[in-house]
């Protein structure tokens, strides 16, 4: 689990990077453009080699499904604030 949220990590920060909402003189993490890609795929490389471990195997697909869930109320969530937010201001 922890691997997943560690990568959903990493590619938030490759999106504020790349949004305007940066600031260059905050933290800025050292070579990101190269660090961050192969911190991504390493995670990835653990992640798989779970599934090659039979103990492992379960907890890999937990770690998924939990991820699919709680990612899909809390898109749902933030959907449902933002179409209050923009029917306040109407």
């Amino acid at each position: 689990m922890y691997i997943i949220v560690y990568t959903l990590t990493m590619i938030a920060h490759r999106k504020y990077r790349a949004s305007s909402d940066f600031l260059p003189n905050g933290f800025v993490m050292p070579w990101y453009k190269v660090t961050s890609p192969l911190t991504i795929f390493f995670f990835g490389v653990i992640f798989v080699s779970l599934f090659f471990i039979p103990e492992d195997i379960i907890g890999a697909i937990g770690a998924i499904v939990w991820t699919l869930v709680f990612g899909s109320i809390e898109y749902f969530r933030q959907k449902k604030t933002a179409l209050a937010n923009i029917d306040q201001y109407k």
